[in-house]
């Protein structure tokens, strides 16, 4: 599947874009266990079996499984940006190939 992506993140930090253009999440990963976290923060990792308090920032995959979707027909709160006039639009569940991570976000405008 192939979509058109607006380039503006919608959350600062949470996207980066690498040397060809492309466009990623940025995670975060247990430098201890390796366990992954989205949205990124670098302390406090959160399997239960870890006591480690240190996470690097690192680029997620940008591929992944869906594993549920659904239509999104009401503004989202704040600190997410929501266009006036609001348009519905789909969420979908993914897991990142990589990471075994799953990440929820927008993935297409104006939906029925």
């Amino acid at each position: 599947m192939t979509t058109d992506f607006d380039t503006e993140p919608a959350v600062e930090g949470w996207f980066a874009t690498d040397e060809s253009g492309a466009t990623h999440l940025i995670g975060g990963k247990c430098t201890a266990c390796a366990t992954y976290v989205f949205p990124p923060r670098e302390s406090n990792c959160p399997n239960p079996g870890c006591d480690s308090d240190t996470l690097a920032l690192v680029p997620l995959s940008r591929r992944g499984t869906v594993w549920s979707y659904t239509e999104n027909r009401y503004a989202p709160p704040p600190p997410y940006p929501s266009p006036d006039p609001f348009q519905p639009f789909a969420v979908a569940a993914v897991e990142l190939a990589d990471e075994g991570l799953i990440v929820l976000g927008k993935v297409v405008e104006g939906t029925l």
